[in-house]
């Protein structure tokens, strides 16, 4: 992770480092508190990763862009000249965790918006210089170019496009298996339960009805390909050994 020297110019992983956050790390954190922004109109950090490696980038905290309306955040994937932009302030809602997809180098922009009225806006700069005001977490992984990193919050693993939609679950997140059945279930998980009578309707499960014992679809696919990541004594169920979830309760009755 590399602060480029030169913060003027335009975000590039060419430039000279001004500081090394970290090196030859496969995951790590940046963390920036409220005396960071006192003289700078930008900064940028560029992560590089080893070759054919997909770096994902978790946002736990940005009190920053709340308190300075006046800066903005974009993150790149790859250099900012690539233009292959991945997130923005206005998206932080909707997008906390994101992921690289065509390169190994992720580009993080936080400077002054290029186009506003700054005596319009209200910036509040009394906190303490220590609070902190920006915190993510980066990982990266080595996902080939034929293969796509799960976005689970913590999830290394890369799945294929084989694997997309075969009715197993390689990603804790469900990535792989997430909207498969664009039609009935675009934004959840497909039962694909067989339609007995003309009034029935496809049913569809989240990822919270997944792997807890009780089987929302008729042939139970919610229940089945389980871990023990979900399946386990803490929740009360017990994992068979033909990976199928049942209620802990149901063991020796």
């Amino acid at each position: 992770v590399c602060i480029p020297d030169d913060q003027t110019a335009q975000c590039s992983y060419s430039s000279k480092c001004e500081t090394i956050i970290s090196y030859s790390r496969d995951h790590g954190e940046i963390i920036l508190v409220n005396s960071t922004f006192s003289n700078r109109e930008s900064l940028c950090f560029i992560i590089i990763a080893k070759e054919n490696h997909k770096i994902k980038i978790i946002l736990n905290q940005f009190e920053i862009l709340n308190l300075r309306p006046d800066l903005e955040l974009l993150i790149y994937d790859g250099s900012e000249t690539q233009k292959r932009l991945l997130l923005t302030s206005d998206m932080l809602l909707m997008k906390q965790i994101i992921q690289t997809h065509e390169n190994h180098i992720a580009t993080i922009i936080i400077r002054k918006r290029s186009k506003m009225n700054l005596h319009e806006l209200v910036v509040n700069q009394q906190n303490n210089v220590n609070n902190i005001l920006f915190n993510i977490t980066w990982l990266t992984s080595l996902c080939p170019s034929n293969q796509i990193l799960c976005s689970g919050r913590y999830e290394i693993k890369c799945y294929s496009v084989e694997q997309r939609c075969d009715g197993i679950w390689d990603c804790m997140s469900g990535d792989d298996e997430l909207g498969c059945s664009s039609a009935s279930c675009p934004t959840t998980f497909a039962c694909n339960d067989p339609l007995v009578l003309p009034s029935d309707q496809p049913r569809c499960f989240t990822w919270f009805e997944r792997c807890n014992g009780n089987a929302y679809c008729i042939n139970r696919i919610d229940e089945k390909n389980c871990t023990n990541w979900w399946c386990n004594s803490n929740n009360g169920t017990f994992l068979c050994k033909n990976l199928n979830c049942i209620y802990e309760t149901w063991v020796c009755d």
